[in-house]
């Protein structure tokens, strides 16, 4: 289990979660991830290696990430910066 808060920047994040998801889709287990290494507003590296362009949009980042659903196929989500605490 995850809990903290969502926060506007990579800078302050370990971990990426994905808005509007439901935790009862087939893919729910890419609802969030670890962030690994960011690189100031050019890529998040995720713990499954992925690279991705940072987007910002007033104050806040978020990365653009598509999963593929098994009826409706590819399903793109906005993953914003989340900072974990450990429990």
């Amino acid at each position: 289990m995850i809990s903290g808060q969502y926060v506007d920047k990579f800078a302050d994040a370990s971990h990426v979660m994905a808005e509007g998801m439901s935790l009862n889709s087939p893919y729910r287990d890419q609802a969030w991830f670890k962030i690994e290494k960011w690189d100031d507003g050019y890529a998040v590296i995720l713990s499954n290696g992925e690279l991705f362009p940072i987007h910002t949009e007033g104050k806040k980042q978020y990365i653009w990430r598509v999963v593929n659903d098994p009826i409706f196929g590819p399903t793109g989500f906005r993953y914003v910066p989340f900072k974990g605490v450990e429990s």
